[in-house]
């Protein structure tokens, strides 16, 4: 059936199976597209509006720990200047404690030098060195002194030329000079043996003296009264000049690790520097510790031993860089 409406051909069949078509392709178009396309619209727009919510409260949280920070670093302003100024007074306090204690050293530097002398003089009653006799109280001098009292002639010789003093003076060779001091003379032993007496002197003779200048008053005085003089054994003196290269190195080695202003000493006692020339005796007891070398149980302080390690260090490395030090004579 065909329907003509002004010049308009219209087929009733197709008009119907064409609206049929189009009602089935939105039935379809809907059921297969437009509904999952809307549902991913609406996930999709869930899911920006809970990342925007997020957004939101991450800006509020931000804010939120700008405003905690600005307060925290307030507070650790105040807790940096409370620590600065408990820093300042502690400063001051432990300046006060330092200058205390360096007094305290001081005083007990002092204290300890004076009993070091007191010990060392106490441990050579008896016990004569002959580097030191003066610290001494010796035996063969009393005993001397008691014979001299029955007529021994002996006896009465050694009381007179010898007795208590320690320079030789009785023997005429009370020697001294500015370097090195004055002699010193210390019997040692005294020996019977096949009716003979033999006594044994040590005598320690200033460095700018020669053993003749000791041995020939010596001599003078022992034939006068019919005695015999044996030159039993000898030692050249060791001196090296104060103030020359070797013990200015030694002394500015030793300065700079202790800030001591201590002059070097001068002793008449045997030492391991006579082994070879340009030899000199340097430590390693320091005056202000008592003495505990050559004892029972000898022993040194770690802390002594740390600072004697590097003054030696620092000598050898003065010694080795001047080159002018060792000159062969």
């Amino acid at each position: 059936m065909i329907l003509d409406i002004v010049g308009l051909q219209i087929s009733v069949p197709e008009f119907i199976l064409t609206i049929i078509s189009f009602f089935l392709f939105m039935f379809l178009l809907n059921k297969f597209l437009f509904k999952p396309v809307l549902s991913f619209m609406d996930a999709r727009k869930a899911r920006i509006d809970e990342g925007l919510a997020e957004g939101k409260k991450a800006e509020t949280a931000l804010e939120e720990n700008k405003a905690q920070l600005a307060q925290e670093l307030a507070q650790t302003g105040a807790e940096a200047r409370g620590v600065i100024n408990a820093a300042r007074s502690d400063a001051e306090k432990a300046k006060g404690e330092v200058l205390n204690a360096a007094h305290a050293e001081a005083e007990q530097l002092h204290k300890n030098v004076r009993e070091r002398v007191k010990s060392e003089e106490k441990a050579a009653v008896g016990e004569i060195d002959g580097s030191m006799p003066e610290l001494g109280d010796n035996a063969i001098t009393r005993l001397m002194a008691q014979a001299a009292a029955h007529d021994c002639p002996f006896a009465q010789f050694y009381i007179e030329h010898i007795g208590e003093a320690l320079n030789g003076e009785g023997l005429g060779i009370a020697l001294e000079d500015r370097a090195s001091g004055g002699l010193t003379l210390n019997v040692g032993k005294i020996e019977l043996a096949e009716g003979n007496v033999t006594m044994h002197l040590d005598i320690r003779y200033p460095v700018t003296f020669s053993p003749q200048d000791v041995l020939a008053p010596l001599e003078g005085v022992c034939v006068a009264h019919g005695l015999a003089l044996v030159k039993e054994d000898w030692m050249a003196p060791v001196y090296m000049d104060a103030n020359g290269p070797v013990i200015s190195a030694l002394m500015a080695a030793y300065r700079e690790v202790t800030a001591s202003d201590l002059p070097p000493t001068v002793m008449g006692g045997g030492s391991y520097a006579r082994a070879m020339e340009h030899i000199v005796a340097f430590g390693p007891v320091f005056p202000w510790r008592e003495s505990t070398e050559h004892v029972a149980d000898e022993y040194i302080y770690v802390e002594d031993l740390e600072k004697i390690r590097e003054i030696y260090r620092l000598a050898i490395e003065k010694l080795a860089c001047h080159r002018t030090i060792i000159k062969k004579g």
